[in-house]
């Protein structure tokens, strides 16, 4: 058979192959149409016995919307033929599928509302529960502050809060929305907000600068729960930090017609300063002794009378230790008489210190200084000049007398005794430093005498004027405000008593802004026994005098400023330099007499004020 030829049988197998085969082909070509999602379920048949659930997803209950809010409920079992939103149970709007409505709630007024979900299907209504919302759209108002706007005297510690009408939301607060500002720089500081979300607090993490505009800024996302942005005043809230703080109101016993004649400041036990003053203007010169209680200035017993006809004038005050004051002051009953009393208060009353104390007849001169302290050692030092004599004569009380301190310190006959100064240690050992011109002028001198308990050292030889302020520090170490001539000016510095020569401490103090003549008025120490310093300068001329007092520290290697410089307004003020106290808690007190330009120097009253640190 031929290679070609096939035979019937294997002929009738391939047909039935070629027929699968074709079939094959046809299968694999048939088209498969597109997927859609399905459509709503259709309606089924109505059957009274299937019944449609409506829960709540949104908005949750109580909440607190100004504008649009989203209504969304879950539907549960057939398909509703309707889905309506209620208000209050009147139908406002329709629910298409999926459900879901932003419903626009400026269509009705402020206030507690009621949305219902209904749905209808045969012939049936289905109720969802009520779900209560607040329509707000009232801004929150400040309604108070601490400190109020535009305020001048707020302390550096001040906690700074802010009042609203209505709870802010929580999450609208915080240091990136509410920040505080001092002269246009942010401050940190912690910023909280009450339980009831009404009370705003501030607390600067760092004291804010003095003498500077202080303010509080809010964002627009500072706002109430249902997104109501604060109405913050147009005005702002700025208010002001100075550098002191005036402590009460100022003093005078004669409000219509003040005469302060001299003043003198303590420290009291309780770290509140206490103020002597003498004035007097129909009736003889009073000494009123005033202590401030924290909120007011009281009177510690009734004024003191002088004990004879005249006035009671140049008071000192001095506090012990214990808080317990005693003042000293001047009385001239006739033209050639002088005597000065001291007076010291037991609780009840003030007693004297024996009877007055008196100079030698005909003595003239009398400058004076009255010192005690910490330990109360009340130490009375008198000038007196008379034909063949010249000396300084010091006393002190013993508990039942005055006694002489050692034998009378010799002066130049004829000298004329300037600057007098005098402080006692705890032990009681008194240092007094003067000046001296020599009649004509000639020669000036420059003394200090220091009691070592039997006889007087002269400590002086070294400084060259006399010292503008004394002091001792805890271990009985004599300290002075000093002036030297530096290229041919008069600067101040303090010195330190080393038990054989003054040295420095540290360098020469720099006038006080454009004040000229600045000296060391005063000196106290703190409690780690850190001197501090007031010093003191002024500018202009009578009768529109400005003083400055500025305060420094010795850190143990060089002098700090302990805040800003107090300047007084310009006027023809007297009185003497200010009084500078310091309180075992650390605070800073400085007092002096206050007036208006083109005033008389007999309108000054008299100003008490704490460092703002």
């Amino acid at each position: 058979m031929a290679p070609f030829l096939l035979s019937r049988g294997l002929m009738e197998k391939l047909k039935v192959l070629l027929s699968l085969a074709m079939l094959f082909v046809h299968t694999a070509c048939i088209q498969i149409p597109e997927f859609e999602a399905p459509g709503p379920e259709e309606p089924r048949p109505c059957d009274t016995q299937e019944l449609v659930a409506i829960q709540w997803v949104l908005p949750v209950e109580g909440a607190r919307i100004r504008g649009t809010v989203r209504v969304e409920p879950r539907l549960t079992g057939p398909v509703p033929d309707v889905v309506e939103l209620l208000v209050d149970g009147i139908a406002v709007a329709t629910l298409t599928h999926p459900f879901i409505l932003d419903w626009e709630s400026q269509s009705v007024s402020e206030g507690t509302h009621e949305l219902t979900v209904r749905a209808r299907r045969c012939g049936q209504e289905f109720l969802s529960s009520p779900r209560r919302l607040d329509v707000d759209r009232t801004k929150p108002k400040l309604i108070s502050q601490t400190p109020w706007n535009g305020a001048q005297r707020v302390s550096v510690h001040q906690v700074i809060q802010a009042e609203f009408s209505e709870s802010l939301l929580s999450d609208s607060v915080n240091r990136e929305t509410v920040r505080l500002l001092a002269g246009g720089s942010e401050i940190q500081a912690d910023v909280t907000l009450s339980q009831d979300g009404r009370l705003l607090t501030l607390r600067p993490l760092v004291p804010p600068p003095v003498n500077v505009t202080m303010s509080v800024v809010l964002d627009e996302k500072v706002s109430d729960a249902a997104g109501n942005s604060v109405a913050f005043p147009s005005e702002g809230w700025s208010w002001t930090v100075p550098a002191f703080l005036p402590v009460g109101e100022a003093l005078t016993q004669e409000p219509e017609h003040p005469n302060i004649e001299s003043f003198s400041l303590g420290m009291g036990a309780d770290a509140q300063p206490i103020i002597a003053w003498t004035e007097g203007w129909d009736e003889p010169f009073q000494v009123h002794v005033k202590r401030w209680t924290g909120s007011t200035w009281e009177y510690i017993g009734a004024p003191l009378s002088p004990r004879t006809t005249g006035n009671a004038l140049e008071c000192v005050l001095q506090v012990d230790s214990a808080g317990v004051p005693t003042v000293m002051w001047h009385e001239k009953p006739q033209d050639n008489a002088h005597q000065w009393e001291a007076r010291r208060w037991n609780g009840l009353a003030w007693e004297a210190l024996g009877p007055p104390l008196t100079p030698h007849p005909n003595s003239r001169g009398l400058r004076w200084q009255f010192a005690q302290g910490r330990n109360s050692h009340p130490t009375f030092v008198l000038e007196e000049q008379r034909t063949g004599t010249h000396e300084l004569l010091v006393q002190q009380w013993n508990g039942s007398s005055w006694s002489v301190v050692g034998s009378a310190i010799s002066l130049l006959n004829g000298s004329t005794l300037n600057f007098l100064r005098m402080e006692v240690d705890a032990q009681g050992r008194p240092l007094v430093t003067w000046g001296e011109m020599e009649s004509g002028g000639a020669t000036s001198i420059t003394s200090a005498m220091l009691w070592m308990g039997t006889w007087w050292q002269n400590i002086g030889s070294t400084l060259s004027n006399a010292p503008s302020a004394l002091a001792f520090d805890a271990q009985g170490i004599p300290y002075v405000g000093a002036l030297e001539s530096k290229s041919g000016a008069l600067k101040s510095l303090v010195k330190t008593w080393s038990g054989s020569a003054w040295t420095n401490l540290g360098g020469v103090f720099e006038d006080i802004g454009p004040s000229v003549s600045t000296q060391v008025t005063a000196m106290r120490f703190d409690g780690s026994g850190r001197p501090i310093v007031a010093l003191t300068g002024q500018e202009g001329a009578y009768p529109s005098v400005t003083r400055r007092v500025r305060l420094k520290r010795w850190t143990g290697a060089q002098w700090e400023a302990l805040g800003e410089a107090l300047v007084s307004p310009p006027g023809p003020t007297t009185g003497g330099p200010p009084q500078f106290g310091l309180s075992q808690d650390g605070d800073v007190y400085v007092a002096w007499l206050e007036d208006a330009a083109g005033t008389s120097p007999a309108d000054a009253r008299l100003h008490v004020y704490r460092l703002n640190q």
